[in-house]
């Protein structure tokens, strides 16, 4: 085919063999796997799930409804392949959200519809591994975001298959080079020489191909990978700073109990991807996720302090939770601080300079005053992208408070934190980012999220390509610190914005789940006189520090911004009004002791107990 004068059809050529041609051969059916299940209708643990009567099913196969466990047996016996550049794989293609676990209980990885294949390494032969799903999907509802019935109970997850796969390391890294640079041919301007001359790269590697000849294959792919060197990018192409990252809503539309199976899901696969040694960091805030990985998951958690103590994982809480920051009070916002920071001190040895809140519906004009008496230095949000009318101005500039106190900000030009690593994603950030007349530097993030997920392998391999390529805009692996820090280097004066960072968008937030606001409030004002009242009357045998951390803790979480706005599904919100008597029985041990030093009136809203509210 003469590919300039067929360039739409050549274009086609290359749709056709991805999808006809490499992606149905990614990988090659090796072995089967036998599957047992058993069910419940809780968040069963490892240990109940053990003393449980296993079913053997038959594949494809139904559950449910929402929210419902199942905990599946998959034993297999498998080979090493005996070519050399292959690898053998469990692969479980399922609508659900899953994680394997070792037979002896240890979190290997997310199973999930980004994150099917779990490669096989080390002794081979019979093996058995365990698999805890929830049925729901991994963005949590099954059913349209419109829709009233988000909690359908009519919802049916499906194991549709379970093998032994082999994987051709060199077909993958072929489909993937390819793939990569048919994504940027797709965003080339039509008249560019450039987008000709790999529209043209691309047409010979297919002529180059033949399915099952691994010679040629190779001759295929060294082909592009000297296509690539040959065109590195412009000495003017913007420099993505980039980390794999995975926003995970403490609760939106799934409940708490989701969100502790989420982190064990996500956090497992990215320590598996930082093993194996990939050229990329982690970065992941929040300290409540830390602090509900540490205890259910205790030897996750201990390979994730490693991955911080190596560098490879950063440790971006800097606050308890990525709280919301129109209803809460100036106390609560510095709590957030104060826990989140003690947290990461005590755990990972070091406190953190910048505020990562990149989902939160706008911001308080006070914070740059409170971030900084905090000890954070740098604020990076995306959520403003979203305004229904006016569009923010800046992407990297300085925030000034009402005090006056300036806070250098950035704002991600991607207009998304959860990037796939595309070249349309880069190529847009490149061209969407505001100062460019000044600066040319951002931070893009990528990785599965809000449902959590993270990184996968194909998002590494295109970054690989894109690196140092013609056409998109440089990468450089970098945690979010270290793109502070480069910026707050340079010597250039940076626009300031003054007052709220309001966002035209997500109405209602101020009223909806009323009952909730109101709980947050009582509680906010009970909490201090507890403590005020506690620490006058009381010494320091007798002070309830422990009983009141854990409150202020539970108060810190309801305000995660898709818990206090009421922008979260109502199973939320039910559990919210059910908590165990338990929590409102710790609630009291504070109150008893201000009752035996005979200041039952302690409150100035009378000595109800400061009990948590979801």
């Amino acid at each position: 085919m003469t590919m300039k004068k067929y360039p739409v059809q050549t274009l086609e050529r290359c749709n056709v063999f991805i999808k006809e041609f490499l992606s149905p051969h990614l990988h090659e059916k090796e072995g089967v796997v036998r599957v047992e299940a058993c069910f419940f209708k809780y968040p069963a643990s490892f240990s109940e799930m053990k003393k449980a009567k296993f079913a053997e099913k038959k594949t494809p196969f139904n559950w449910g409804p929402h929210w419902t466990t199942g905990w599946f047996k998959l034993s297999f016996d498998w080979q090493k392949p005996v070519d050399e550049d292959c690898d053998a794989a469990l692969f479980v293609d399922m609508i659900g959200d899953g994680c394997l676990f070792s037979e002896k209980g240890t979190v290997l990885q997310s199973i999930d519809t980004n994150h099917k294949s779990f490669f096989l390494r080390g002794k081979h032969g019979k093996t058995v591994l365990y698999m805890d799903a929830t049925a729901a999907h991994t963005f949590g509802i099954s059913v349209s975001r419109l829709s009233p019935n988000l909690d359908d109970v009519s919802f049916q997850a499906q194991i549709k298959e379970a093998a032994i796969v082999k994987i051709d390391r060199i077909f993958w890294k072929f489909y993937n080079v390819f793939e990569a640079l048919f994504l940027l041919v797709k965003n080339l301007p039509e008249e560019s020489t450039y987008r000709a001359q790999l529209l043209s790269a691309l047409n010979d590697s297919i002529n180059l191909f033949e399915l099952g000849d691994k010679e040629r294959l190779k001759k295929a792919l060294a082909y592009l990978e000297k296509f690539i060197k040959a065109h590195p990018a412009e000495p003017s192409a913007h420099t993505a700073f980039s980390q794999g990252h995975s926003h995970i809503d403490v609760a939106w539309l799934w409940p708490l109990s989701e969100t502790v199976k989420k982190c064990a899901r996500t956090f497992s696969s990215m320590c598996l991807l930082l093993d194996e040694g990939h050229g990329f960091v982690f970065s992941q805030g929040q300290a409540q996720l830390y602090d509900y990985t540490k205890k259910n998951y205790p030897g996750l958690y201990a390979r994730i302090k490693n991955h911080i103590k190596t560098g490879l994982w950063e440790n971006a809480s800097s606050c308890w939770v990525e709280f919301d920051c129109n209803i809460i009070s100036g106390e609560s916002m510095v709590r957030q601080f104060l826990y989140g920071q003690r947290f990461s001190r005590d755990e990972f040895g070091k406190t953190v300079d910048h505020l990562w809140l990149p989902d939160v519906f706008g911001y308080s004009a006070a914070m740059p005053q409170i971030l900084t008496k905090c000890g954070v230095n740098y604020f990076s949000t995306q959520k403003l992208s979203w305004s229904t009318f006016n569009k923010f101005p800046h992407h990297s500039f300085k925030w000034r408070g009402i005090d006056g106190t300036e806070i250098l900000s950035h704002f991600l030009p991607a207009n998304n934190y959860n990037g796939l690593m595309t070249a349309d994603e880069l190529r847009f950030s490149a061209k969407n980012f505001k100062d460019s007349d000044r600066l040319s530097e951002w931070v893009y993030p990528f990785g599965w999220g809000d449902g959590g997920g993270g990184v996968d392998r194909k998002m590494l391999e295109k970054m690989e390509v894109y690196r140092n390529l013609e056409g998109v805009p440089k990468i450089k692996t970098s945690t979010v610190t270290d793109f502070f820090r480069d910026l707050s280097s340079k010597k250039i004066k940076f626009p300031v914005w003054t007052g709220e960072l309001y966002l035209e968008y997500h109405r209602g937030t101020y009223t909806t789940q009323a009952w909730i606001k109101k709980a947050n409030r009582k509680n906010e004002i009970l909490l201090q006189n507890l403590e005020k009242t506690a620490a006058f009357f009381g010494n320091k045998s007798d002070y309830p520090a422990q009983e009141l951390n854990e409150m202020w803790k539970t108060l810190l979480l309801n305000q995660f911004h898709d818990i206090i706005p009421g922008s979260s599904i109502g199973k939320v919100y039910d559990d919210a009004k059910k908590r165990p008597r338990k929590n409102q029985q710790d609630g009291n041990r504070p109150v008893e002791f201000v009752n035996r030093k005979g200041l039952s009136g302690f409150s100035n809203r009378g000595d109800e107990v400061p009990r948590p509210v979801a």
